[in-house]
């Protein structure tokens, strides 16, 4: 039993963590905020077949759509409340989020263009692919 409540508590720290300053660990599944979540997308780890899994996969990408990194990452319900915040440094960030609406927005850089945002749908089968295209100048 106390094994259990201490990993419990290791959970809940690690978790809080990942969503304060600290990127979270690429390429390995975590709960941030209680939504499993993994960032990836450096090399060929991107096309993990893992990642298949996962209802929600978003990419980011410059204006030429060459993949760019390092996004502070903020998910969202539908009414704007928000669901999750972190840091990713790869290019991916994957999703297992039940079906239905969310609004996910990026930054990166200081400058305008760096941010951008979608909505979207979670999908009840299969994978919704987005890619959030930035156009400052830190993207280039």
């Amino acid at each position: 039993m106390r094994f259990a409540i201490s990993g419990a508590v290791a959970a809940v720290l690690f978790a809080a963590a990942a969503q304060a300053d600290s990127p979270v660990a690429m390429d390995n599944p975590i709960m941030v905020s209680g939504i499993e979540t993994v960032c990836t997308g450096i090399a060929e780890t991107r096309d993990d077949p893992r990642w298949n899994a996962y209802p929600v996969r978003i990419e980011f990408a410059d204006k030429a759509a060459h993949l760019v990194i390092g996004a502070r990452v903020t998910l969202a319900n539908a009414a704007g409340a928000k669901l999750s915040e972190f840091d990713c440094q790869g290019a991916v960030v994957l999703f297992k989020l039940a079906p239905g609406p969310y609004k996910v927005t990026a930054v990166i850089g200081p400058h305008d263009g760096g941010t951008a945002t979608a909505a979207f749908s979670s999908p009840a089968k299969g994978q919704k692919k987005l890619t959030l295209r930035f156009f400052g100048p830190d993207t280039d």
